[in-house]
């Protein structure tokens, strides 16, 4: 059982060291192109994320909270990052699209990220890294039993 607790301590800790080292990666960028990290978030998520392209989708799967999701949404529409367009079907969904003056940013972004990913997996074999895939795939299944069955 301790052993159990310090894989997780450990795997805590280490998540927010994570967090300290991308959010170093992308401060430069987010510095040099006058976005907030939420902007970034958003930006991201809709290029890397394709054909996923509502607030909706961005606020579920990266849980960000709402209003700052809107409040990013404008932000870069009104700076031309991004444009919005309502659903032909459902007149209440709103596609959201990155616009070409928002790829350099992207590009810049998305290069810090493989950047950030390669150092993660610097010394991990293919094989280490497929039955890590599979590990993280049973630990997101066990996630989604929890939630539905209430915890």
């Amino acid at each position: 059982m301790n052993q159990v607790i310090n894989m997780n301590t450990n795997l805590l800790l280490n998540s927010q060291k994570l967090k300290k080292i991308y959010a170093m990666l992308i401060k430069p960028i987010m510095q040099t192109y006058h976005v907030t990290q939420n902007e970034l978030d958003v930006l991201l998520f809709l290029v890397n994320n394709a054909p996923l392209d509502t607030a909706k989708d961005i606020t579920e799967l990266r849980s960000l909270a709402k209003s700052q999701v809107c409040k990013s949404i404008e932000s870069l529409s009104k700076r031309g990052f991004l444009s919005t367009e309502q659903d032909e079907t459902d007149r209440r969904c709103i596609h959201l699209k990155v616009l070409p003056p928002a790829y350099p940013i992207v590009t810049h972004a998305q290069q810090a990220q493989k950047t950030f990913l390669r150092s993660l997996y610097n010394g991990i074999t293919q094989e280490e890294q497929q039955m890590l895939e599979q590990i993280f795939h049973k630990i997101a299944q066990n996630v989604e039993r929890m939630l539905e069955h209430g915890c």
